[in-house]
C-alpha cells in the first residue's frame, strides 16, 4: 500500500495557509468523530467531491482550449452562442 500521509506534516504551516488544520480539529470535536472509520468515511466523501470538482475543472479547461482554438482560427462558434450574442446586441 502506498503511504499518503506524512506524520511530520507541519500543522502550523497548514493553519498559516488558511486554517486547514484547526478547522478540521474543531470539526472532529464538534461532530464527535472519534473512530478511524468515521474519519475515513468523511475523508472518503471529501475525496469524491474533490475528484468531481477536478473532473469539472478539466472539462472547463478543455472547453476553453476549444473556444480559444476556434477564436484563433476564426471558426464559428456553436450556433447557440452566436444566437445569444445576437440577442444581446439587438437588445442592449
Amino acid at each position: 500500500m502506498t503511504k499518503h500521509y506524512d506524520k511530520n506534516r507541519c500543522y502550523q504551516t497548514l493553519d498559516e495557509q488558511g486554517g486547514y488544520y484547526c478547522r478540521h480539529t474543531r470539526a472532529l470535536t464538534v461532530e464527535d468523530l472519534r473512530g478511524k472509520h468515521e474519519i475515513a468515511a468523511e475523508l472518503g466523501y471529501r475525496d469524491s467531491v474533490i475528484d468531481g470538482l477536478r473532473a469539472e475543472l478539466n472539462q472547463c479547461k478543455e472547453a476553453l482550449k476549444l473556444a480559444m482554438k476556434h477564436l484563433a482560427t476564426g471558426a464559428k462558434l456553436d450556433s447557440r452562442v452566436e444566437h445569444s450574442t445576437e440577442k444581446e446586441t439587438t437588445n442592449g
